[in-house]
């Protein structure tokens, strides 16, 4: 028998009351997704968007960027390279 996960007071938990509150307002009634590495790519591209004029430099930063942040994090390079990818076309786009 499975029990029923209360939402609501899991997020009031983890988040507070106000937050799980607005959180709920803007969100109600949606179906959402979270994935299970989205602090890490998150966090990577936070990173990227740091380094990203050392990329533009020398593309061996790049290499080694990649190389150390998906040992580091433990997600695939592919992964990191898109993060880089968005973190460019944002720069392009004027984001």
């Amino acid at each position: 028998m499975s029990t029923r996960c209360d939402t609501y007071s899991l997020l009031v938990d983890r988040l507070g009351e106000e937050t799980a509150y607005k959180v709920c307002k803007e969100l109600g009634g949606q179906t959402i997704n979270i994935p299970s590495k989205a602090h890490k790519t998150h966090k990577i591209k936070k990173l990227a968007k740091k380094a990203l004029p050392l990329f533009q430099e020398d593309e061996k930063k790049r290499v080694r960027f990649v190389k150390t942040f998906s040992r580091t994090f433990g997600v695939s390079r592919e992964i990191i390279y898109k993060k880089i990818q968005e973190v460019e076309d944002e720069e392009r786009n004027g984001k």
